[in-house]
């Protein structure tokens, strides 16, 4: 259970996702942050070997690990093997431990304790933006004809909603000018999801008598609709939305998915916490859980150290089905897997968690990776025009990970955060809009190849910020 102020403090900084990176100890001789800024990083993310002995007390176990669709025919991974990849992106190799490419099944075959074996997890989640980023033209490409179409007539009477998804389809070759139109089907989640019973459906879709899974009661929902002169894409929007589910475009055409939370995909992302990231926590969760707070959580009698899925699970973090998550304290490395949606309040978490922390050397790490990040990370090319602010964040999520190809896997990400001017006083406010008029005001932005830092300061031109960096990512501090 968690408190309203928590619950606010999280949905106002859901949207930003946190820098919150790095593996291993500092080196002693550090570098200051201030100096050249690629020069400190590089020194900055040298470690101290080290294992924990509690890790390989652990058994080690071998998992097969499937690769984005068209991986091998991408050419991104070159002439690298596993273990090579792996290790560029943090992963070490000792007795034991070994990695390789399964191409027949398009699967990646890891034998590793479970932190790095998770760890793993991330490195192939990685790789799936870079496959991301590389079927941008496609997606592009089907999002045009979508648009393009134009559909004199569309009637469903009770129609069975495959039957439905068949007429868009065909109707969609029929009017496409080359012919081609575009493949309506389910996603992998939908296909494969098979209830152990009736009604052991988390997404609302109750199996009927007599079908032989998940996906069949989906496939005989009825549509009633009846359009005239409509897009092909609103046809599909009103057509998913009649059979309570939601549609996302892919290089190869439109996919069906569920409208849970998070459709059923997991995610997996590496964080480097500081050293006395429980303590914070702990100090954070008295600030918050006041004496006179009616949703503290509740006393018990155990004399247990609180763990850290404790303190997420007391600021609302919802743990889904098939969340794994692994905490080496020696290395400080959290790695989880969880639904995006939920690693986003995480992320929000760890934010108002870090000023609780006084481990100087994890701040002066981090922006030292921070400041690399703004001159190394180009976009080929980085569009955007109109909508919000919020929206842009995320636009520059997407393309930060899609674009950040090296370094160490806790490395990549990124935190733009917007905070009031210095001095502004609105009491009793959590708002972190600096002033909602130039917050939300659209941003016309239109570069090719920039660096991160060129985006960041163009953004900051356009709304009259300054930025800052910080441990926790960039700030766009309002101007007075």
């Amino acid at each position: 259970m968690f408190s309203f102020l928590q619950l606010t403090r999280l949905s106002a900084a859901v949207f930003a996702v946190a820098v919150l990176s790095g593996c291993g100890k500092p080196e002693e001789d550090d570098a200051e942050v201030g100096g050249d800024a690629e020069t400190v990083a590089r020194k900055a993310i040298t470690f101290v070997a080290e294992t924990s002995p509690s890790i390989l007390d652990q058994a080690k176990a071998t998992e097969k690990i499937t690769l984005p669709g068209g991986w091998f025919e991408s050419g991104l991974i070159g002439e690298s093997s596993a273990e090579e990849m792996l290790a560029a992106a943090g992963l070490e190799f000792p007795d034991g431990t070994s990695a390789k490419f399964l191409r027949e099944t398009n699967e990646l075959e890891v034998t590793h304790y479970p932190v790095d074996l998770l760890l793993a997890e991330a490195v192939v989640d990685s790789w799936r933006w870079e496959k991301w980023e590389a079927d941008q033209i496609a997606i592009e490409e089907v999002e045009r004809t979508l648009k393009s179409i134009v559909l004199p007539e569309v009637e469903f009477s009770d129609t069975k909603l495959i039957d439905a998804m068949a007429f868009l389809e065909s109707e969609s070759v029929r009017l496409d000018e080359e012919g081609q139109g575009v493949e309506i089907a389910f996603d992998e989640f939908l296909l494969k999801r098979k209830p152990q019973s009736k009604g052991d459906d988390p997404f609302g879709f109750e199996r009927l008598e007599g079908e032989k899974n998940f996906l069949e009661g989906i496939e005989n929902a009825p549509i009633t609709l009846r359009l005239a002169n409509v897009p092909l894409v609103e046809a599909l929007r009103y057509t998913a939305s009649l059979a309570q589910l939601k549609y996302r475009v892919t290089a190869d055409g439109v996919e069906f998915t569920v409208l849970g939370s998070h459709g059923g995909y997991l995610e997996t992302r590496a964080y480097f916490l500081p050293g006395d990231f429980l303590d914070a926590a702990g100090k954070y969760d008295d600030e918050v859980f006041k004496e006179d707070d009616p949703f503290a959580p509740v006393e018990t009698d155990e004399l247990r150290k609180p763990t850290i899925k404790d303190h997420m699970e007391n600021s609302g973090i919802i743990f889904v089905p098939g969340y794994r998550l692994e905490y080496d304290t020696s290395r400080s490395l959290l790695v989880f897997r969880n639904a995006p949606d939920q690693l986003d309040l995480v992320e929000a978490y760890f934010q108002m968690v870090l000023p609780f922390s006084t481990d100087a050397a994890w701040r002066k790490r981090q922006a030292a990776v921070l400041q690399n990040h703004m001159k190394s990370v180009h976009f080929p090319r980085f569009a955007y025009s109109g909508g919000n602010f919020w929206r842009l964040q995320r636009v520059l999520f997407e393309s930060f990970r899609a674009n950040c190809h090296s370094g160490l896997i806790w490395d990549r990400s990124l935190s733009v955060r917007f905070e009031k001017p210095a001095g502004y006083e609105n009491a009793g406010s959590v708002d972190p809009f600096i002033n909602p008029e130039d917050m939300m005001k659209p941003v016309e932005i239109d570069l090719v190849n920039p660096s991160l830092g060129t985006v960041l300061r163009e953004i900051a031109r356009q709304t009259n910020c300054t930025i800052e960096v910080d441990a926790g990512g960039v700030v766009l501090r309002g101007n007075s």
